[in-house]
C-alpha cells in the first residue's frame, strides 16, 4: 500500500536569467507576429491558424519555465519501499506534461511563494546635496547590474 499518492517536487525559483531572456524574447517574437496578423489582409482562416501556432509556442515555453524550476520529483512508495526520485528533466518534462490544472496551479503557487522569498530591496537614501531623504528600490536584473553610465 502506498504511503501516499501525493508526489512530492523540490522548487528553485522560477525564473532563472535564460528563462527570463527566453519568455521575454517568446513574448516579443509572438506579439509581433500577432501585431502583423492583425494589420495584415489575410483572411480569417489564416489569422486563426498563426494565432493558434503563437498559443502553442507560448504554451511550450510554460511548460519548458516550469520543468526548469523543477529539481526533483519524489514518487512515495510502498512502506517497505524507499521513495522513488526523479531527477532526469526528460522525465520532469514529460511528468509535467502529464499532470493535471490543479496541480500545476499547485506548484506555480509554491513557485510564486519561493519568489516572494528574497533580500528587502527597499532602501533609504539620503541625498548629499541636499540632505532630503527618500525611499528607493534597489534593482538586481543582470543585464544592467554593472552598468556605470549612471
Amino acid at each position: 500500500m502506498l504511503k501516499n499518492y501525493m508526489l512530492y517536487e523540490t522548487l528553485r525559483p522560477l525564473e532563472t536569467f535564460k528563462d527570463s531572456q527566453k519568455a521575454a524574447l517568446a513574448a516579443f517574437r509572438e506579439t509581433s507576429e500577432l501585431n502583423n496578423l492583425i494589420n495584415s489582409e489575410t483572411d480569417e482562416l489564416t489569422r486563426l491558424s498563426s494565432f493558434n501556432k503563437s498559443f502553442v509556442a507560448m504554451a511550450e515555453l510554460n511548460i519548458e519555465i516550469l520543468s526548469n524550476a523543477i529539481i526533483k520529483v519524489i514518487v512515495p512508495q510502498e512502506e517497505d519501499e524507499d521513495d522513488m526520485v526523479v531527477t532526469n528533466k526528460n522525465h520532469i518534462n514529460e511528468w509535467v506534461r502529464g499532470i493535471s490544472k490543479s496541480q500545476a496551479d499547485g506548484i506555480i503557487a509554491k513557485l510564486n511563494d519561493i519568489n516572494e522569498l528574497g533580500i528587502n530591496r527597499d532602501v533609504e537614501i539620503t541625498c548629499s546635496a541636499c540632505d532630503e531623504s527618500f525611499e528607493t528600490k534597489v534593482e538586481f536584473n543582470p543585464s544592467n547590474f554593472f552598468d556605470l553610465t549612471s
